[in-house]
């Protein structure tokens, strides 16, 4: 059994560095933490205050006051603004070896904290974020070295500052997969256990609902070109997917915090090359899967090569796209004082015999 760790992070971003699997890996970064410093992809990034697109970057919450952010993707604000929570600097609270149970050996801890103040990007609200790492070695005897890897990702937020009574919270991880280390992700295998998706505008934001639309909306409908959990092959250009999926269509019953109810597959993919499998679970009600179109990051001082379109794939567990902006669907997303904005996701990786 080895006791190296899977996974390495940095305090920049809550940064996801490494994810090693058979001592190759398999998520996208730099080799120097510096260089995260520009990361224009996110690779590896904690995404917060609101991952993914707010329709015209505004909201209105507090009783009717109207929040204006930038706008640093066409005329929506992304992944939480210019200088979102992927380039603060967090604290790095504490490390520590954990018990996990029978089954799961060379548990370990690393916590991070930011606090985000009240105007942060425009949002309102000072809240605190508490992010768990735990990484753990699940034993297997049918997979190489007897043990997959496991990291666990457990966010809590709380508003705590005065004076606001309710701000909006939707985090994900931005991590990139590549299973082979090939200039591009060709030839690897995805299978998703559902194709229902929101389609979207020309700009990434969601067609329906409007705000007497009553569900299933007539947009709700399948993915083209994909079968639920049937794989399918990722090739050199194509299938090009940049969309939500939806894992629970039914926003009435999606919790604030998810953390109590139990893991769903979202994405689990293979490449016969590597012999690697891959597979994201959460608690979360949908995810975006993104194959990397857009993708456009230089080569580095040190030494980590230029990556283009398509060289790696992102799965980021979430709540719906532009839910603040919705009446059916923002009480997924808005954090009131007092309450407490919760998810999970999990990474798990092994190398078939």
């Amino acid at each position: 059994m080895s006791t190296n760790k899977a996974f390495t992070f940095i305090p920049h971003g809550a940064i996801l560095k490494e994810f090693k699997v058979c001592s190759q890996n398999i998520v996208l970064g730099f080799s120097d933490p510096e260089e995260y410093k520009n990361n224009p992809s996110y690779f590896g990034a904690t995404i917060g205050r609101v991952a993914n697109r707010i329709a015209n970057a505004k909201f209105t919450l507090n009783n009717g006051t109207t929040y204006e952010l930038a706008k640093n993707n066409g005329p929506n604000s992304l992944h939480g603004g210019f200088v979102g929570w992927d380039q603060k600097e967090w604290v790095h609270e504490r490390s520590e070896e954990v018990e996990l149970g029978e089954g799961k050996v060379c548990g370990w801890r690393d916590v991070f904290c930011l606090v985000s103040e009240d105007g942060d990007q425009g949002f309102p609200g000072k809240v605190r974020c508490v992010l768990k790492y735990t990484q753990w070695k699940e034993k297997c005897a049918e997979v190489v070295g007897g043990e997959k890897e496991v990291l666990e990702m457990d966010f809590g937020v709380e508003l705590v500052g005065e004076g606001v009574e309710e701000t909006v919270i939707n985090l994900t991880n931005h991590s990139y997969f590549n299973l082979t280390g090939d200039a591009n992700t060709a030839g690897t295998t995805l299978t998703v256990p559902t194709t229902t998706y929101l389609p979207v505008d020309s700009t990434s934001i969601p067609l329906y609902p409007s705000t007497n639309t009553v569900y299933p909306y007539p947009g709700l409908t399948p993915y083209p070109g994909i079968t639920p959990k049937e794989p399918f092959t990722l090739g050199p250009t194509s299938p090009a997917i940049d969309h939500c999926f939806l894992l629970n269509c039914q926003p009435s019953t999606i919790l604030l915090d998810t953390r109590t109810l139990p893991l769903q597959t979202c994405v689990s993919a293979f490449h016969p090359k590597s012999k690697i499998w891959l597979e994201v679970l959460t608690t979360e009600p949908a995810f975006q899967l993104y194959t990397g179109e857009f993708i456009d990051v230089t080569a580095r001082k040190d030494g980590s090569g230029k990556k283009a379109a398509r060289a790696g794939f992102c799965v980021e567990p979430s709540r719906y796209v532009d839910a603040v902006n919705r009446d059916q669907w923002r009480g997924m997303v808005v954090l009131k004082k007092g309450k407490v904005y919760g998810s999970k996701i999990v990474y798990k990786a092994w190398k078939e015999e």
